[in-house]
């Protein structure tokens, strides 16, 4: 009989482990995770790293990603506004390319420094044989911040 309750729980453990689709490790405030579908995702990583994975997972310029900067930006109807980006972000990637995404919060604020509009993880997704963004997924109050603010990722300097 105890022979086999132990055989009981031992597989009762197996498949418990086994059926297990996610995988989480935190390390410095990040959480990453690892299943079929994800190639990788990462919360709470630095700016600056998630453009350095990019360019790990997609380094080729079949894909681009549009990406944001801060700084003073113009508007193709004239308006003038300043981008405060974040310095952390999320990061997404997938197996199929376009869903892959970094998530990051933009802040736009007007000539005398008021706050218009912020985007909290705002989703700036992987590209696959694209010569314009994909605006989709952009509000319409916040496409001509976004053109006027994000660059291509082949247009970096590295």
């Amino acid at each position: 009989m105890k022979k086999l309750l132990c055989f009981i729980l031992i597989l009762i453990t197996l498949l418990s482990i086994t059926s297990c689709k996610y995988e989480y490790v935190e390390s410095s405030k990040s959480s990453w995770m690892h299943n079929n579908d994800f190639i990788f995702m990462v919360k709470n990583v630095p700016y600056e790293m998630a453009v350095d994975a990019y360019f790990t997972y997609y380094p080729t310029d079949e894909y681009v990603i549009y990406l944001p900067r801060s700084g003073d930006f113009t508007t193709i109807t004239g308006k003038k506004f300043t981008s405060k980006v974040s310095d952390t972000c999320h990061v997404a990637f997938h197996k199929d390319s376009h869903v892959s995404r970094i998530m990051i919060t933009i802040e736009i604020y007007d000539e005398n420094n008021e706050l218009i509009i912020t985007k909290t993880n705002f989703c700036t997704y992987v590209q696959k044989d694209t010569k314009l963004p994909d605006l989709t997924y952009v509000s319409d109050e916040f496409k001509e911040y976004w053109l006027a603010l994000s660059i291509r990722s082949d247009k970096l300097e590295r």
